[in-house]
């Protein structure tokens, strides 16, 4: 009996094209397996570098006179120095100058604090120079700011503020930026209030 049912499957798909094993074949092999999908591994992220930081350069070290001792000659440095013995010469540094004794000589620095003590000699400073109360400045000072509670004989050139406190004495003549005096301050010289700086700032305000 199966051989008759398979003449017949036979038979039809001979006649229609139907009824045949090779199309239940067919039928398989079109079937499409679905496609497993890929995913790309993930990527790992690196963390950044650190910014390198410039490295900085090593302040210089600071100078030292202690009392008791004595120095004559010309004194050089980019550091802070410190003079509390005695010395006699000229003093030039990039840091700033504390004087806690007399001296005899110049000074150029960028700043410069006189402690009750004696100065015989000019001062050049790019930022402020201050004179305390019982010192004394025998000579010229240029600077950019000036506090004064002592006394000073000599002339002043200061570009921006000048301030003078109860207790200050200035011998000389007088060119600032600005000036602040206290009362019981005593000024002997000429005085000259330089604007240009002044001016200047506030036309580039007004463009």
């Amino acid at each position: 009996m199966d051989n008759k049912k398979n003449n017949m499957k036979q038979a039809m798909f001979e006649m229609f094209g139907v009824g045949s094993d090779q199309e239940e074949v067919k039928k398989e092999e079109k079937a499409v397996i679905p496609a497993t999908p890929v995913f790309d591994a993930p990527i790992e992220k690196k963390p950044a570098p650190a910014p390198v930081s410039p490295i900085a350069k090593p302040k210089a070290a600071a100078s030292y006179l202690a009392p008791g001792t004595t120095f004559e000659g010309t004194l050089k440095s980019e550091g802070d120095i410190e003079v509390a013995g005695s010395f006699k010469g000229n003093i030039t540094t990039s840091g700033t100058v504390i004087l806690r004794s007399n001296i005899e000589g110049n000074i150029e620095a960028d700043s410069v604090s006189i402690i009750v003590s004696d100065l015989k000699g000019d001062i050049k400073a790019k930022g402020t120079v201050s004179v305390s109360e019982n010192s004394t400045v025998s000579g010229n000072i240029n600077s950019t700011e000036l506090l004064c509670s002592g006394k000073i004989d000599g002339d002043l050139s200061v570009s921006e503020n000048l301030i003078l406190e109860s207790t200050a004495c200035i011998n000389g003549n007088i060119k600032t930026g600005a000036i602040t005096v206290m009362k019981g301050a005593v000024i002997m010289g000429g005085i000259e209030i330089n604007t240009y700086a002044t001016k200047k700032e506030v036309k580039k305000e007004e463009k």
